[in-house]
C-alpha cells in the first residue's frame, strides 16, 4: 500500500500541476477571473478526493467482507482505520512536496527531478552520516543525539516509510494479523 500512495501522490501532483509548466494552458488560466491559489486549491482537493474515495470505498467493502465471514475484531477496525489515516497524511505530505518541486522549477521534467531530490536528501545525508565516519574516519567519537530521527524528518518518503515499517512491526508483536487471505 504505501508504494500506491507513494505513486498516486506523485502522479497527482505532476499530471495535476503540468498546467504550469505549459505556455498555452498558463495563457489559458491567466485570463480567467479566479486566483491562482483558488486553482491550486482545487486541484488539490480534487485530486485528494481521486484518491480517498476509491480508498475509503475499497476499506468499507474489505469491513464488510471480514465481518461476513466473522473475522473482524474491534483491533483490526481500529488498525484499518488507523493505517488509513496514516496513509492520508502521508498522501498530503508526498502530494504537497512534489507540488513544491514542480512549483519551483519550470518544466515537467526538472519538477519530476526535484521532487526526487526532494525525497532522497534524507535517506542519501543519514547515508554518508553513518557510513563516512566507519570507512574514513577511524577516529570518530560518537555523539548522543539521534541522528535517524532527526534525517527521518528531512525527507517525507523516508518518514513514511518509516512509520509504516514500526506499524508492520507492532501490529506483529501484538499478533494481528495483517494479510487477510481467502
Amino acid at each position: 500500500p504505501y508504494i500506491a500512495v507513494l505513486g498516486v501522490s506523485l502522479l497527482g501532483a505532476w499530471s495535476g500541476l503540468y498546467w504550469l509548466h505549459s505556455k498555452k494552458k498558463m495563457d489559458l488560466i491567466g485570463s480567467l477571473p479566479v486566483r491562482r491559489e483558488k486553482i491550486f486549491l482545487a486541484e488539490s482537493i480534487s485530486t485528494l478526493l481521486l484518491f480517498f474515495i476509491p480508498y475509503l470505498v475499497n476499506v468499507l467493502l474489505a469491513l464488510v467482507v471480514g465481518a461476513s465471514k466473522e473475522i473482524l475484531t474491534g483491533t483490526a477496525v481500529r488498525n484499518t482505520f488507523l493505517g488509513m489515516g496514516i496513509h492520508l497524511f502521508f498522501y498530503v505530505v508526498l502530494y504537497l512536496t512534489a507540488a513544491a518541486a514542480m512549483l519551483l522549477t519550470g518544466k515537467i521534467l526538472t519538477g519530476i527531478l526535484g521532487t526526487l531530490v526532494f525525497l532522497a536528501i534524507g535517506p542519501a545525508i543519514y547515508g554518508l552520516y553513518y557510513t563516512l565516519p566507519q570507512v574514513f574516519w577511524k577516529t570518530y567519537i560518537s555523539t548522543e543525539v539521534d541522528w535517524m530521527n532527526v534525517l527521518l524528518d528531512l525527507s517525507p518518503a523516508a518518514g513514511f516509510l518509516s512509520v509504516y515499517n514500526r506499524i508492520s512491526y507492532w501490529a506483529s508483536v501484538e499478533g494481528v494479523e495483517l494479510n487477510i487471505t481467502a
